[in-house]
């Protein structure tokens, strides 16, 4: 028990850092400062919800399946912007239109069948698939165009890292939560330890890509 409550300040810790590393590196970009400026506010909102989250029954009298579904809909919101401007293929962007458009008539749906209370575990996993589907593409349309750096210094390589460890891990916790739940309980348990892990790393991951962006910043000229 000691050692989650000790795993939860560490993920709590890196998701300030990232928020506040992500606020630096725009104030002192010279380019991508759209970019960078949406990502802070992402970021900004995430820790908002995460708030909501933790008092959303003691102060707020809500359920805190609201404030879990609504960052579930920002994040595919921003993702989905996130990656469309970082295509390069017209044709890939297309399929990421079309899969936007099939997530977002799935949303409409499961947010008119169940409550919105109820709905968290249907949206999380629909979303978690669709965003699985739009990294795969990030990396296929990387691995296809002329590059002159390393893909290691870019940006959204290790968002998208980030977003594909998350999410394939969340997928993967869902399906067996029902499974272990009756079967194996302690495992479920940690499973959840291994969740609150993912959630330090996916952080830790999103400074590791705003570190690059303040290199490239350091030392590449801004583009007009």
């Amino acid at each position: 028990m000691i050692f989650y409550f000790i795993l939860q300040y560490i993920y709590y810790f890196f998701l300030g850092a990232s928020f506040l590393l992500s606020l630096f590196a725009f104030i002192k970009s010279k380019f991508n400062k759209r970019e960078i400026g949406l990502f802070a506010m992402f970021l900004f909102l995430g820790i908002c919800f995460e708030v909501i989250s933790l008092y959303s029954k003691s102060v707020l009298h809500i359920p805190k399946s609201y404030s879990s579904n609504s960052y579930c809909l920002l994040t595919i919101l921003y993702f989905s912007y996130f990656y469309f401007t970082n295509l390069s293929s017209e044709n890939h962007r297309k399929i990421l239109l079309v899969g936007f458009t099939l997530i977002a008539a799935m949303m409409v749906y499961i947010l008119s069948a169940f409550s919105y209370a109820n709905s968290i575990i249907n949206l999380f996993l629909f979303s978690s698939v669709y965003l699985i589907f739009v990294t795969l593409l990030y990396f296929l349309d990387t691995l296809s165009k002329p590059r002159m750096g390393n893909i290691l210094n870019e940006f959204s390589f290790w968002i998208s890292i980030a977003v594909l460890l998350w999410n394939t891990f969340f997928v993967f916790r869902t399906g067996a939560m029902y499974y272990f739940d009756t079967h194996d309980h302690q495992f479920l348990l940690t499973l959840q330890t291994g969740f609150t892990i993912i959630n330090m790393l996916n952080y830790f991951l999103y400074c590791v890509g705003l570190s690059c962006l303040l290199y490239r910043n350091k030392f590449e000229s801004p583009i007009s």
